[in-house]
């Protein structure tokens, strides 16, 4: 049910679940692991291994499922790491972890199909976007990020 409801991009809040969609969501994620990633894509394209956590969490409420759950997503051969888990220090100094950061393979897909596309686009020359046009496309994807918005300005700019 939960995955479902996230498939289709509805807010989805946390409340407790009953034994029987924590049960069915957890035998998805058994049989399925990659149908994992959908909970996640949903909200953002590059990840790391808490929001894998997070996602699972709101879909399976028994502890073994989603320690189950989350080695088999964790094994998937759809997850790709694009950059490893490394050390670093924050601003007072101290010493801190940050998470490799992931994506899945259709993720990988996607971005390439559309840096071959922008490279078309490059050789083209006097393509312009009028910016009403621009402006009406974003107005119209309200799911798009602040970051996503500012790219889709930077490439229709001049």
């Amino acid at each position: 049910e939960l995955l479902e409801m996230a498939r289709r991009c509805k807010a989805v809040s946390r409340v407790p679940l009953d034994a029987e969609a924590s049960s069915s969501n957890a035998n998805v994620i058994e049989a399925h692991p990659d149908q994992a990633f959908s909970l996640i894509t949903a909200e953002k394209s590059v990840f790391d291994r808490h929001d894998i956590a997070r996602a699972l969490h709101r879909a399976i409420d028994d502890a073994a499922a989603f320690q189950s759950g989350f080695a088999r997503v964790m094994a998937s051969d759809a997850l790709v790491e694009l950059q490893p888990e490394r050390k670093d220090r924050d601003e007072e100094g101290f010493s801190v972890t940050v998470p490799a950061h992931c994506l899945t393979r259709e993720m990988v897909e996607i971005e390439k199909n559309m840096a071959i596309a922008a490279d078309r686009l490059l050789q083209m020359h006097d393509v312009t976007v009028a910016k009403g046009y621009v402006k009406a496309a974003i107005a119209e994807r309200s799911y798009l990020s602040a970051e996503h918005k500012e790219a889709v300005e930077h490439v229709t700019g001049a």
